[in-house]
This record gives C-alpha cells, sequence and structure tokens, in this order.
C-alpha cells in the first residue's frame, strides 16, 4: 500500500509541476494536449477540472500499470485469473 500511495503522490506532483498556479484561472484556461482528463481533489472528491470527462475513452497506460499494481499487493502468483471474450476482445487494440 506505501508503494501505492508513492505512486499517486508521484503523479500528482509530476502533473502539477507541468502548471503554475496561475494556469489554474477562474475561467479554467488550462491548456493540455490530451483528449481528456481530470483533476479531482482526494480528500473531499471535488472536481477542480476536467475536460471531456463523461466520454468514453480507451484506459490509459497508468491504468493499466495501477491495475497490475494492485493485482501484484492482493494476489499470489500462482492465482488464476478469467477474463471472458467479451471483455478481452472489446477495446480495439491501436498499433
Amino acid at each position: 500500500m506505501k508503494y501505492f500511495k508513492k505512486l499517486v503522490l508521484i503523479l500528482l506532483i509530476t502533473f502539477l509541476g507541468l502548471y503554475t498556479t496561475s494556469t489554474f484561472s477562474a475561467t479554467n484556461d488550462i491548456t493540455t494536449y490530451s483528449p481528456s482528463c481530470l483533476l479531482m481533489e482526494a480528500k473531499t472528491g471535488k472536481i477542480i477540472y476536467e475536460k471531456n470527462a463523461h466520454e468514453k475513452m480507451f484506459p490509459a497506460s497508468t491504468t493499466k500499470i495501477m491495475t497490475a499494481i494492485l493485482a501484484l499487493e492482493h494476489c499470489e502468483l500462482t492465482d488464476v485469473a478469467t477474463a471472458s471474450y467479451e471483455a478481452v476482445f472489446s477495446v480495439p487494440v491501436r498499433l
């Protein structure tokens, strides 16, 4: 769990380091190159900024890495996970 908290903190610091505090103006004049993003205050759940937050998107690489970390923390290496055909092939692959 310590590793998970450290990873989230590093990602948050990296994200916030890309922007200065003056970027977060009252008119939400934030420029991002990603098609969607969401910035939320962790303690309260208040959404500070969102861009296309409700559009259906494919999971980001950080989501996949986080899934792997949680699986390693809470499962044994001998555990077997089963995924349905639909779950595996419903997400298109971009090459």
